[in-house]
């Protein structure tokens, strides 16, 4: 009997590549919140349209991302090389937890 591996390691690389894309995209949602809520000159401004954009990203865009990679990463992936749904439900929980937090910061700077 013959194992292929080129399958699981396939979707290794492919996994690899989304989550990376998709952390990126959420440390580029999070300098883009807090350069926007921080800055002075935006502050001033009577459009409120960038700090209203950056509430939302950060209210919405981190949940999607959680949602998509339960669907389509974990949930795809082959028994064997995916973490236990315990240890994978313990990392969500966590930077469930860590970006909501980091979500009421933005909104606290959003009403100040």
């Amino acid at each position: 009997m013959k194992i292929d591996l080129a399958g699981p390691e396939e979707y290794r690389r492919r996994d690899g590549i989304l989550v990376a894309t998709g952390t990126y995209l959420l440390i580029a949602v999070a300098v883009f919140s807090t350069y926007v809520m921080t800055s002075p000159e935006i502050a001033k401004s009577d459009c409120r349209l960038l700090p209203k954009i950056a509430l939302l990203l950060s209210g919405v865009f981190p949940p999607v991302w959680f949602w998509a990679e339960f669907i389509f990463i974990w949930n795809k992936a082959p028994d064997d090389h995916r973490p236990k749904f315990d240890k994978f439900q313990y990392g969500q929980q966590l930077s469930q937890k860590i970006w909501t937090c980091f979500a009421l910061v933005i909104l606290a700077l959003y009403f100040k």
